[in-house]
């Protein structure tokens, strides 16, 4: 499942199992959250909208966003990043 975190310090985009993954993975890796900001859950997409997420990247070439829309679609055991705010990166 894909969910996108909106309404957090941080815009994201990830790939996780279930929202809790997601979730933990948010907080480890880009930021801790306070009970403030857990007040909402990621908004969960399809992955159509996270394609045209994607083709939207303006600092990627037309070749990283194609290999980037096939790696949608691979299965893994771990949540990962699939978009960050360029602004903060």
């Amino acid at each position: 499942m894909f969910y996108e975190f909106n309404d957090y310090p941080y815009y994201a985009l990830i790939k996780a199992k279930s929202e809790e993954e997601a979730v933990s993975y948010y907080e480890e890796e880009i930021c801790e959250l306070d009970e403030e900001e857990f007040k909402s859950c990621p908004d969960i997409v399809a992955k159509e909208h996270v394609i045209e997420k994607i083709k939207n990247i303006k600092s990627a070439s037309e070749h990283e966003k194609e290999k980037l829309i096939e790696e949608l679609d691979i299965e893994t055991e771990e949540p990962w990043l699939i978009l960050i705010d360029g602004y903060f990166v």
